[in-house]
């Protein structure tokens, strides 16, 4: 009798010892590069989404120091 007890004692620990991971929302991850050719900036983003049918907006800004240079 005490066994069982000790065995149902360790389960519900256990059980209550386990923490519920709940799933964060997905979210579109941008992925931006920037490269140089020579005296030109080229900036990318990609942005990828979970189906063709979902609305992105991006807005891009390429700034040295305090000052935009294109957007």
């Amino acid at each position: 009798m005490k066994r069982r007890i000790f065995v149902l004692t360790a389960l519900c620990l256990l059980v209550l010892s386990l923490s519920a991971h709940a799933l964060e929302p997905r979210v579109a991850k941008p992925a931006p590069s920037l490269t140089f050719d020579g005296t030109t900036a080229v900036c990318k983003v990609n942005i990828y989404a979970d189906s063709s049918s979902d609305k992105i907006n991006a807005t891009v800004k390429l700034w040295d120091g305090g000052t935009c240079l294109k957007t």
